[in-house]
């Protein structure tokens, strides 16, 4: 049985966020060292997000979590979502099951009421992203971690795509091109 499971992150059934971590672990093992070398949560819990898992037959086949939270971008308040920690695990892909999280990720924050979604991905993923409905930022970079230290997509080579739900965040979808959105969250963190 093939089934897509919603719910907060602190929802989450104790297998499930098992699976997800050590899938997350084997994908991006840098993200599970120094000071997030034994971490339990998928996100920090100030981003209330929201977890999206397929699970076929009570295996986790492909995970995305939807952070959220307001960020002001030139001067301008927004309720702003992202994509975070996409995978599939290998055994599943191919499938399109990772287009299908995406889907109900994007789905989800449209009738969530957010004004804009933001994340940053590895060039390589470009056409997977364009082809489920997301737009390139051209030039434009995720900065996450604190003011005092910064933590730049651009420094980790990732591109930036963007969603513009809200009418004023899509009257306004120009100042988020070739510029640095800043997100403020923990240092070290970017959604």
């Amino acid at each position: 049985m093939i089934e897509i499971i919603v719910c907060p992150e602190e929802e989450l059934s104790d297998n499930l966020k098992t699976q997800t971590l050590a899938a997350l672990r084997a994908e991006w093992p840098s993200a599970f060292t120094g000071a997030k070398a034994g971490r339990t949560q998928l996100n920090d819990p100030a981003l209330h997000a929201m977890i999206f898992s397929l699970v076929v037959d009570g295996q986790l086949a492909s995970h995305v979590s939807v952070p959220q939270k307001t960020i002001v971008h030139g001067g301008e308040p927004y309720k702003a979502c992202g994509l975070s920690g996409v995978l599939t695990v290998p055994a599943f892909r191919g499938k399109g099951y990772g287009e299908q999280v995406v889907r109900a990720a994007t789905e989800f924050m449209e009738e969530d009421g957010a004004d804009i979604s933001l994340f940053t991905c590895d060039p390589a993923l470009r056409t997977f992203y364009e082809h489920c409905g997301w737009t390139l930022l051209k030039g434009a970079s995720l900065v996450g971690g604190t003011r005092a230290r910064p933590f730049p997509s651009a420094a980790l080579g990732k591109i930036t795509f963007g969603r513009f739900f809200s009418a004023r965040a899509q009257v306004r979808r120009n100042d988020f091109i070739g510029v640095a959105i800043w997100l403020d969250l923990r240092e070290g963190d970017l959604w």
